[in-house]
């Protein structure tokens, strides 16, 4: 148990210096994230059928962004203590989080825009699956009071969007329903795994393990991202040559040809914000734990929502406002809260049972 709960002792739950790292580690996520997603949207409108062309030119965005500041740390500044992980167990986080954006980009894509607020409910299916796969690979120890704060935001996402979910069509597109939930599997087992591995650096404040992560995962996942998307063409039944298509066409996108305008300027803007969203996640996770992340991803999706919805922000792109979105934020602010008061009440336990050991 003492394990368990070591990531959150040395988080959110620990001494007041490191307490503060990780509410700060929270708080820039979530700003980090709903910039990075408009931006990303940007970048997907000026590259139109080509979602796995994109998906690649981010992952090289990142691996060359993060190896540089790689570097940059090894010779000029002072290296703290890396994380020695095996390749092999790079390669699993890799093909972990290659195997969600594919088949979330696919299961979006099958969904359709008129179920666009159904995605951020069926997201939410994450949350259970890494309380449940933390307690199984982690041994971390929940209580009562952490599940009921997971089930308030829950009921928050769900006053937010099922007033606006448009059923009428799901009839036809269960399947990629299903599949959005499946992809939830590799993503929750990737970032309880990376959690677990974060905590073996007793450097709690050091981001060189986070650059570390985002490098390793971006260069494996360019291997694993045509293979994943070969199978996702031989699974929708579509020929091996629309993903040669997808990524000739984002090329030409890139380019400007073919009568596109120019996409590398809305490319490049996200190159570093996109990176920068990767990094905070993982530093959530050396700072607190995969749980509170996807806590915090709770929080984040109506905000975004609300942004997108702003054409000072988005222009002509600007998306539909809906007034649910704001009422479900209230309830996910509750539950935020109750998990932090939970996660004060389990650290109280802990060290008082510690006490009682000496």
């Amino acid at each position: 148990m003492e394990a368990g709960c070591h990531a959150d002792t040395s988080g959110l739950l620990g001494n007041a210096p490191l307490r503060r790292h990780a509410v700060a580690a929270c708080a820039a996520n979530v700003v980090i994230s709903i910039g990075s997603t408009l931006l990303y949207l940007l970048e997907l409108y000026h590259l139109p059928g080509s979602p796995l062309f994109a998906n690649q030119l981010n992952a090289a965005f990142q691996v060359v962004i993060c190896g540089a500041l790689l570097c940059f740390i090894r010779f000029f500044g002072s290296p703290a203590q890396p994380l020695y992980i095996a390749p092999c167990r790079w390669a699993e986080l890799a093909l972990l989080f290659a195997m969600q954006n594919t088949l979330e980009i696919a299961s979006i894509d099958g969904l359709g825009h008129d179920n666009g607020a159904l995605a951020p409910i069926l997201f939410q299916a994450v949350i259970p699956m890494t309380l449940c796969a933390s307690s199984v690979l982690l041994g971390r120890k929940y209580l009562p009071m952490h599940w009921l704060a997971a089930g308030v935001v829950l009921a928050g996402i769900a006053v937010a969007y099922t007033p606006n979910c448009a059923t009428a069509s799901l009839a036809h597109r269960w399947p990629w329903a299903v599949l959005l939930v499946v992809s939830r599997v590799p993503q929750s087992l990737a970032n309880v795994r990376l959690e677990g591995l974060m905590a073996q650096c007793t450097l709690k404040g050091s981001v060189e393990p986070v650059l570390q992560a985002g490098f390793f995962t971006s260069l494996l996942a360019l291997a694993f991202n045509v293979p994943l998307g070969l199978l996702l063409c031989l699974g929708s039944g579509l020929p091996l040559d629309a993903l040669r298509a997808d990524y000739h066409l984002g090329l030409e996108s890139l380019q400007g040809l073919g009568g596109h305008a120019a996409a590398w300027p809305a490319a490049a803007a996200f190159a570093l914000p996109g990176t920068l969203f990767t990094l905070s996640e993982f530093h959530v996770l050396q700072q607190a734990s995969a749980s509170t992340y996807f806590l915090l991803v709770a929080l984040e999706l109506p905000l975004q929502a609300v942004a997108i919805s702003m054409e000072s922000i988005m222009g002509s792109l600007a998306g539909t406002f809906y007034p649910s979105l704001v009422w479900g934020l209230p309830l996910i602010v509750v539950g935020l809260s109750l998990w932090a008061y939970a996660e004060g009440t389990l650290c109280t336990e802990v060290r008082c049972a510690l006490t009682d050991q000496r």
